[in-house]
């Protein structure tokens, strides 16, 4: 039962007002839960952020905001894919667009990811593509994997490839810094963001960073992997110029959807709109799961940053 519109009351809460035991059991509770949504997670990836609630945390909206001159604009941190409106009970559109309505007219801009169950679309909003698997129906040569994905499967297991724990994510950050180059390396802000997220996420038991080797015992690649209730997420990889010769990371993905299929439903590849990447997840077998990409003028933001000099 969606919740009935007249009994909807939407403020606008910053940071330090924000009673966080029952904000993270609004998005802990909710029917489109993601780990994105936590307290504890948007702390990690940003300086500050804001939230939308609905009556008695009924339903919740995380605003990431940063501050350029004079101006509070809404904009797109790393390492979350989806936000949006989360809510214990299903919203109707007219509420969804309650919660657009409510956001303070000081902020300027607005940049942000809705999640995949915020499935009204705008004017303002393009459609994005993610990738998903359900791991109950994992097996590589029935569930999908393309000829191409299990030929190099079955090479990565042939050159002796194997993955184990790692107790953090220095050394694939380092991979990342020796192997990576420019469009494709992350900034030193956003590993770091990276690195403290990580240890903060071992503290939740909510990540596993896996490292793929070779024969010779040599680190090749690896990814970090996300765990919140049913749901598995392929936050970052890495793989080195061997790892690549090797197939590092299809046998790293292959060994993780077996491996998560023991506990979880959902596999998820976060993304890509890049071709290259979206060929290399279609590869395993997924489905698609579409998103909206929410945002206002950027000519608006340029003429109000004119406006302050």
């Amino acid at each position: 039962m969606s919740l009935p519109n007249d009994t909807c009351q939407i403020n606008f809460v910053s940071r330090q007002e924000i009673d966080t035991s029952k904000y993270d059991g609004c998005i802990d509770n909710a029917k489109n839960s993601l780990i994105y949504g936590f307290s504890w997670y948007l702390d990690g990836v940003c300086e500050d952020w804001a939230c939308l609630i609905l009556n008695d945390y009924e339903a919740v909206c995380p605003l990431p905001l940063r501050r350029k001159y004079i101006l509070t604009y809404v904009f797109l941190p790393p390492w979350v894919q989806q936000l949006g409106v989360f809510y214990t009970k299903p919203i109707t559109e007219e509420i969804f667009q309650l919660f657009l309505k409510r956001i303070p007219k000081n902020i300027r801009f607005i940049d942000i990811f809705l999640n995949a169950q915020n499935n009204f679309p705008t004017n303002r909003s393009t459609v994005r593509i993610n990738y998903i698997k359900n791991l109950k129906s994992v097996d590589p040569f029935s569930a999908g994997y393309s000829k191409g994905r299990k030929s190099a499967v079955n090479q990565a297991i042939k050159n002796g490839l194997y993955c184990k724990n790692l107790d953090h994510s220095e050394d694939l950050i380092e991979l990342h810094r020796r192997f990576y180059t420019k469009g494709q390396l992350r900034s030193e802000r956003e590993l770091k963001k990276l690195t403290e997220l990580v240890e903060v996420l071992k503290t939740k038991d909510k990540v596993d960073v896996l490292g793929v080797y070779d024969r010779d015992k040599n680190l090749i690649g690896g990814a970090v992997f996300t765990k919140h209730h049913n749901r598995v997420t392929y936050l970052f990889s890495v793989q080195s110029a061997e790892g690549r010769k090797k197939q590092a990371l299809s046998f790293l993905i292959d060994y993780a959807l077996h491996f998560y299929g023991q506990k979880f439903e959902i596999f998820d590849f976060e993304g890509s709109m890049n071709n290259e990447i979206a060929s290399f997840f279609k590869s395993f077998g997924v489905e698609e799961e579409h998103y909206f990409h929410y945002r206002s003028s950027y000519t608006q933001l340029f003429q109000e940053i004119v406006k302050t000099k």
